[in-house]
């Protein structure tokens, strides 16, 4: 453990990256514990994972000192602390951010209707005062389309 520790902070002032492997069933726990504690990225399960519990190499390899090793954990847990609320934040700007474009799509499709209604509506008076008619038929359907003026015009009900 003191080569791993040792390698990875010599790994670490350079622009370097070493993966050691471990089969957690070929070594006792207490072994794959101190592993954990000496790597700063940990792949488990196909992730890379930032390590939470890495021990830096001078506090691994010193004596023990229980007052150094609680400000570590406690960084740690602040620093977690302040990834996972960058983390809400980033959704919560990406909620807001889905919301306006939601109500922005809406606004510009009633405002397309609104003016697709108008269209419509200056279309059968400009057929009715000319007194000229349209259709239109769906080629893959066969459906026919008439004007309610084309209608009149045939003198059928619309």
């Amino acid at each position: 453990m003191e080569y791993e520790s040792r390698l990875t902070h010599s790994l670490s002032q350079s622009n370097c990256v070493a993966l050691c492997q471990y089969n957690r069933r070929l070594f006792p726990p207490e072994l794959i514990l101190d592993v954990i504690r000496t790597h700063p990225i940990v792949v488990y399960s196909n992730t890379a994972c930032r390590n939470l519990y890495h021990v830096p190499p001078d506090e691994f390899l010193g004596n023990d000192n229980p007052a150094r090793e609680v400000d570590r954990l406690l960084n740690n847990i602040r620093e977690q602390e302040r990834v996972e609320s960058a983390l809400r934040e980033k959704q919560d700007e990406l909620r807001r951010t889905q919301e306006m474009l939601v109500d922005d799509i809406g606004q510009q499709r009633k405002r397309a209707e609104e003016e697709l209604r108008r269209s419509e509506a200056y279309l059968v008076e400009g057929q009715r005062l000319s007194h000229t008619g349209s259709w239109a038929r769906n080629v893959a359907s066969g459906e026919v389309f008439w004007s309610q003026e084309t209608f009149r015009i045939y003198g059928f009900d619309s």
